[in-house]
């Protein structure tokens, strides 16, 4: 008997891998900055970065992440 095969998920000739997440956990975040939890929570409270709720999980938004680190790096230029 043969096997069927699998059909690919992906769509068209995209990369899997180079599909880029909208929102992180909080670890997530954590690990991207390296910093620590609380800092991520506070860095929220003062508004440096979006977080949204998704039941009682909480995510933070890869653009509001790109947009810290762009004027972190800004300043220091």
């Amino acid at each position: 008997m043969r096997k069927r095969q699998r059909k690919s998920s992906t769509v068209g000739n995209s990369d899997a891998a180079a599909i880029r997440p909208l929102c992180v956990t909080i670890n997530e975040a954590a690990d991207m900055l390296s910093l620590g939890r609380t800092s991520i929570y506070q860095l929220i409270a003062e508004g440096a970065l979006v977080a949204i709720k998704i039941g009682t999980c909480t995510r933070v938004t890869t653009a509001s992440l790109d947009q810290f680190t762009e004027q972190l790096a800004s300043r220091q230029a």
